[in-house]
């Protein structure tokens, strides 16, 4: 697991949007995000 979660530290990983909305996620930025996230609180 340890060498799982260090490839992913140091391997870029590029965004997918499309796989994101073939499973009816809707991508949005992080500014966006942690909007949502401040009015929830």
């Amino acid at each position: 697991m340890a060498q799982g979660l260090t490839y992913m530290n140091v391997a870029p990983v590029l965004a997918r949007p499309e796989i994101a909305r073939s499973y009816g996620l809707s991508p949005m930025s992080f500014e966006t995000w942690a909007r949502q996230q401040r009015g929830m609180a």
